[in-house]
């Protein structure tokens, strides 16, 4: 660049930088620069800038704010900083993440942003002691800190910091303590020198009882905060050791004032500084540091800090009395309790003002966030007979009146006008009207749902008559469902999703509403629900709380009653209502997206489960999550499902692979959906040949930034890695795949994990090149089409999608694409076994492949319970890993109650559920146990045993399995629960999995598999396949059956001769339709109470 035309860019970029920022360039040399055109705005990244830096001497620190298109950089000399802007000045910068270098220029700065001085001034009631410790008592207090870690790795990585607590732990999650439960570890002796010290120094300040060691390495920090008022009283003691810090203390009125922390010094925040100022510590690597008590400043790099952080905990039964009102969690607290209404007029006053007003101010952020259906309310709403008429009382914003089930007319009410204007934006038809009286005749509808509303009046009289309205508008025979949240968040000792992990709400007063503390326990009935509000996407200060009467279970029973339940009722012409307690919404802070109900345990069921007719869609585990690989039109193909495909010996059989190959974007992803709409089978992992291009050196990256590099080449694919990875696949292992970013040509440090599959589809440009590769592929599907429509399309694709100018595409498609597709990917065609011309506008052509595919699997597709079934011997002697209770006449007579088919359900209840406490009692007895002493209170000494498993998981297969886990539960302390649903195929009388929710760490539990009874063992050995995916070790799982079968005996020790099977009862004989003999019946209908049509047995 000749010289005129740097200083005329340079004086443009410096007018742009000095307008956006304030600040000012210096003529004469500082410490600091500023390099313009260097940010992040324009993709450069601290280390591109660091690395300029590499031989500089002394400390250099890079300040790059946020979205802007420059960056500072100060120095310990202002020799240096003359050095760097004279080298650096006009530069070409070489940046990895984009196809073309930029041009920097420096100007010398006199204060950077971000990187404030320390301040002689200090908040009010402020002290700062410096040297308060001395150098061996900071070397005892490092040492023992030490030793401690080496004893037990207790520390918590926060995102920030590393963090310990004693006394009393600080949960983040609420910003308090649990002041009922103390942790067994005090503050170390060897702090209590220094805090005597201390308290007799300042006798105003309170005897700490809780410690906080936090270590910060360089660079790392905490977030503005100020410790909770009604957590710990005042004066908070800071011991700073390892390093210097410089903490910013910041005012509400928006001063701030950084204050330098030195190395073992002691601050105390009290008064007016612990209560009204902010503090925090910016994370940087670098502080400014004043030298010598002069004007002077240096740059100082931080080294590790450990700082120690005692307080006082509040006595529960006080409250904060601070003259700080605005920042005092108690005084708002008081402030926003509110009595509730005695009358009707009042109710209708209140609503008005705690949930219609806030509504309308929130109703655009509310629709925004409530976009998912609850599922229960789906299920109904596909039951909804064609041409019937469906009210939605308080539609909200219609989430449930949309395109699904055209042929039911829907219409909607709610009193919130603005939702109403939404809805009618959406076209659905609504009316604005209050849920007490409706401007419906009587016996106009057929069915009603009404979601999320009754829990909002403020009276029992005032939510009787919602539903009586309802029932007013229903015609005979109709059904109205109606859900409300619940009080209970638990069922079984199982949390639902809406609770937040360790996190816990506070009691209020009895006569007054508390405001709920989102995701923890409702610890009332009534109270107010916090709505943290968003505008233009970004969350205000503005809190909105909404009023709410949260239902117990068994009051919905109650208020359900007059209206009968039955099927029955319904049939005789009665209405029937369906009153559910549901959980919450999944996010009622609406800066997190919603999922409302996703967790059907949650629910309080006021009739017997239905059988689903529908099968679940999507198969996930919160073991292993991972993204769809690919969404079509119809539905979303998910890779985590695990197969259903296993032998007999429960060995996964092998998948039925496709290739595809053809040119650069000539629809190979798009055939792969069309075939995988078409073949409609659930299992199907959709594997790129893109995932696979070799990490490229750096001589190979510079040629890629300047389209010079051959990615059409097969040198360009890592072949090895491919192969590897498809032998793996096929076999059902599970595989990582690397993510290779296009824009940057080098792979992602995440990669994606996919598993076995009915079907794997594998698509490429060379898919075909590699006979290796070739051998592995049962079907090869070439797509032929026409080059200009695949040039339009890669332009269209690399310069939207990837970053690239259509300059760069053209020279590398007429340098490599057309070439490459000449040489090495049309003479593939010879190879292939089906040529789809059009790619995935050729029906003709899928429905070819999807019939091939089909005929395949049928040919691989075995009956797999009947070959379960030839597999046992009559003459076979039971396995020894089989434990079966003592038939006593007790177990017999038990079972004589379950076995007979007259006996009434609540006694078939009651005595199943005395099988399934023995049954689990006699499992418990299987643990590994060790010998333990201990002392009783006679002073004498016992020995005993004590379990050697310190997790325990129960599995249950859903829906009977359920049915076991409260035995399991009521035994087993703080017991872990996981859930499978495996239903029969009865077209290949295979099991097929649906549903899978295990515990991230499962692997480190033993489990308890729960089914009340096996046939086959066809589901057992599903089961059992998949906790051995999830790393159970087999020697570490138990099966717990009511009553097995002795096939499904033999057949699950000849898969797995390491599980232990227990048992109440081994049954002879099973049936050609596989029920066992003589047996016990379909277990789940007859506990449930539930009449399904017959099903079989696995």
């Amino acid at each position: 660049m000749d010289n005129r035309k740097l200083v005329r860019k340079h004086l443009r970029s410096r007018e742009t930088f000095v307008k956006h920022s304030g600040l000012s360039v210096n003529e004469e040399p500082t410490q600091h620069i500023v390099i313009l055109n260097g940010g992040l705005s324009n993709s450069v990244t601290r280390e591109e800038i660091l690395v300029l830096f590499n031989d500089y001497t002394g400390s250099v620190d890079v300040n790059m704010p946020v979205g802007k298109p420059y960056c500072f950089v100060s120095f310990n000399e202002i020799s240096e900083a003359e050095r760097a802007k004279r080298e650096f000045h006009g530069f070409s910068l070489a940046r990895s993440c984009v196809a073309s270098p930029c041009i920097v220029y420096t100007d010398f700065i006199t204060d950077v942003p971000g990187l404030e001085r320390p301040s002689s001034s200090k908040p009010q009631d402020l002290l700062l002691f410096e040297d308060y410790i001395s150098p061996e008592e900071e070397e005892l207090w490092l040492n023992q800190l030490s030793l401690n870690e080496q004893e037990e790795d207790s520390k918590a990585v926060m995102k920030h910091r590393r963090v310990k607590h004693y006394g009393y732990e600080f949960l983040y999650s609420i910003n308090n303590v649990k002041k009922d439960s103390p942790l067994p570890e005090g503050i170390p002796n060897y702090c209590k020198t220094v805090l005597d010290k201390i308290c007799s120094e300042f006798p105003s300040i309170h005897y700490p009882d809780q410690l906080t060691i936090n270590q910060y390495e360089p660079g790392q920090g905490i977030p503005p905060h100020i410790d909770t008022h009604s957590a710990f009283e005042d004066g908070i003691i800071i011991i700073s050791l390892g390093s210097q810090t410089v903490m910013e203390f910041k005012n509400p009125d928006g001063v701030k004032l950084p204050v330098l922390l030195p190395q073992r010094s002691l601050t105390i925040l009290q008064k007016e500084s612990r209560y009204l100022w902010s503090h925090a510590i910016v994370p940087r690597h670098s502080d400014l540091i004043p030298v010598n008590g002069s004007n002077a400043i240096t740059l100082v790099p931080r080294r590790k800090r450990i700082s120690f952080t005692f307080r006082k905990v509040l006595d529960p039964k006080k409250i904060c009395d601070c003259n700080w009102k605005d920042q005092c969690d108690d005084y708002k607290k008081q402030e926003n309790n509110k009595i509730l209404p005695n009358t009707s007029q009042e109710a209708e006053k209140f609503e008005k003002e705690h949930v219609l007003k806030v509504y309308e101010t929130i109703s655009t952020h509310f629709d925004a966030t409530r976009h998912k259906q609850w599922p229960k309310v789906t299920e109904f709403l596909a039951e909804i007979q064609p041409g019937s008429i469906l009210a939605d009382i308080g539609c909200g914003n219609g989430k449930y009146l949309g395109s699904e089930n055209l042929d039911v007319f829907k219409m909607g009410c709610d009193t919130c006008k603005n939702l109403c204007s939404i809805c009618a934006e959406k076209s659905i038809p609504v009316f604005v009207a209050d849920a007490l009286n409706v401007p419906l005749r009587d016996n106009c509808v057929d069915a009603v749902i009404s979601i999320a509303v009754i829990h909002h009046f403020a009276t029992e009289e005032r939510r009787k008559r919602a539903i009586k309205e309802i029932l007013r508008i229903l015609r005979k025979k109709g059904k109205a469902l109606i859900c409300v949240w619940a009080l209970e968040q638990e069922r079984g000792n199982v949390k639902s999703k809406y609770l937040a992990k360790n996190k816990e709400s506070t009691q209020q007063a009895k006569d007054l509403l508390p405001v709920h503390d989102n995701r923890t326990k409702f610890e009332s009935q009534d109270l107010f629900v916090p709505w943290h509000l968003r505008k233009d996407g970004k969350k205000s200060e503005a809190v909105y709380n909404r009023f709410y009467h949260v239902f117990k279970e068994d009051r919905t029973k109650k208020m359900a009653a007059p209206t009968c339940n039955s099927a029955d009722c319904a049939n005789q012409g009665i209405k029937t209502v369906e009153l559910q307690s549901a959980s919450s919404e999944s996010s009622i802070e609406a800066d997190v997206d919603s999922s409302a109900i996703t967790d059907d345990a949650t629910l309080s069921k006021l009739q017997p489960p239905k059988v689903n007719k529908k099968l679940r869609q999507r198969t996930t585990s919160s073991s292993n999550t991972a993204n769809p690989v690919v969404r079509s039109g119809i539905r979303t193909i998910y890779t985590q499902g695990r197969p259903p495909w296993y032998d007999s010996r429960g060995q996964l059989e092998q998948a039925f692979m496709i290739g595809i190959c053809g040119g650069s974007a000539s629809g190979k992803t798009t055939v792969a959906t069309k075939i995988i709409e078409s073949l409609s089978i659930q299992w199907v992992s959709l594997l790129s040949m893109d995932s696979f291009y070799k990490v490229l050196t750096e001589e190979q990256h510079k040629d890629a930034c300047n389209n010079e590099y051959n990615f059409d080449h097969p040198d360009a694919f890592d072949f090895e890695l491919m192969i590897k990875t498809l032998k793996r696949l096929k076999k059902g292992k599970s595989i990582e795949i690397p993510i290779y970013n296009f824009t940057t040509h080098s792979r992602e440090k995440e990669k994606k994990t996919l598993y076995g599959a009915n079907v794997v589809i594998f698509e490429g440009i060379l898919a075909f090149h590699s006979k290796e590769l070739r051998d592995l592929l049962d079907m090869k599907v070439f797509v032929d089409t026409d080059a200009d429509i695949r040039l339009v399309r890669r332009l269209k694709r690399d310069i939207g999608e990837r970053g690239r100018d259509m300059t760069g595409v053209m020279k590398q498609y007429d340098k490599f694409v057309k070439p490459a597709y000449n040489h090495y990917i049309e003479p593939m065609t010879h190879v292939a076994d089906i040529i789809v011309p059009r790619g995935g506008e050729n029906l003709i052509a899928i429905s070819l492949i999807k019939n091939h595919v089909h005929s395949q699997l049928l040919k691989r597709g075995h009956k797999f319970r009947s070959e379960l079934k030839e597999s046992a011997h009559d003459d076979q002697p039971l396995p020894p890993k089989l434990c079966q209770l003592q038939k006593t006449k007790q177990i017999q007579s038990l079972h004589t109650m379950i076995r007979r088919k007259d006996t009434p359900r609540d006694e078939f209840i009651f005595y199943s559920n005395r099988l399934m406490r023995l049954l689990v009692e006699l499992a418990l007895s299987y643990l590994p146990y060790e010998k333990r002493k201990i002392e009783t209170p006679q002073g004498s000494v016992y020995e005993g045993k004590a379990c050697k498993a310190k997790k325990l998981c129960g599995v249950s297969i859903l829906r009977a399995g359920e049915t076991m886990e409260p035995a399991l539960t009521e035994v087993c302390k703080d017991i872990r629960l996981g859930k499978l649903l495996i239903q029969t195929n009865f077209e290949t009388g295979e099991p097929e999995l649906h549903y899978i929710r295990l515990p991230k760490d499962i692997g480190e539990h033993h489990v308890f598999l729960l089914d009340p009874t096996v046939a086959t063992g066809a589901a057992a050995i599903m089961a059992i396949r998949i906790l051995l995916d999830h790393d159970v070790p087999e020697d570490q799982i138990m099966l717990l059956s009511l009553i097995m079968a002795e096939v499904g005996v033999h057949s699950i020790a000849y898969a797995f001769p390491k599980v232990k099977l227990v048992t109440t009862a081994v049954d002879k004989e099973i049936n050609d339709r596989f029920h066992i003999i003589p047996g016990i019946g379909n277990f789940g209908d007859r506990y449930f109470g539930t009449d399904t049509k017959p099903e079989v047995d696995i």
